[in-house]
């Protein structure tokens, strides 16, 4: 991180980010039972952090709501014609926020599984 201009090592005790998203999504069968997916959202996400660097005097507490959108390929297997099983990759990015006058980034990637239900 930067802090005060000076590049600097945090010693981060939480950081959370809890995502709510809204993504429109297009699926692109491609074997039986296969479907690729692609697709793109907004979010509304409460990110926490609480840390410090020490060499530079640093302490932080903060909890806010951050803004953000991502874009989103997945690969879904599906069971019957409703149920399916997949493996989602994300990038998101999202608004800063601020954390004892320094500027936090949440924005991240994520790879993670997908069980649903197809309504």
């Amino acid at each position: 991180a930067t802090i005060n201009g000076v590049q600097t090592k945090l010693d981060l005790d939480t950081v959370k980010l809890v995502p709510v998203e809204l993504n429109l999504k297009y699926g692109i069968p491609f074997a039986e039972r296969w479907v690729f997916v692609l697709g793109a959202g907004v979010s509304y996400n409460y990110f926490e952090i609480k840390g410090d660097a020490k060499s530079e005097g640093w302490k932080a507490e903060e909890d806010d709501w951050v803004w953000g959108g991502q874009l989103l390929a997945e690969i879904k297997h599906k069971f019957g014609e409703r149920w399916f099983v997949g493996l989602n990759f994300k990038y998101q990015f999202t608004e800063d926020m601020s954390a004892n006058n320094t500027d936090v980034k949440a924005t991240n990637w994520r790879l993670g599984p997908s069980v649903g239900f197809i309504f």
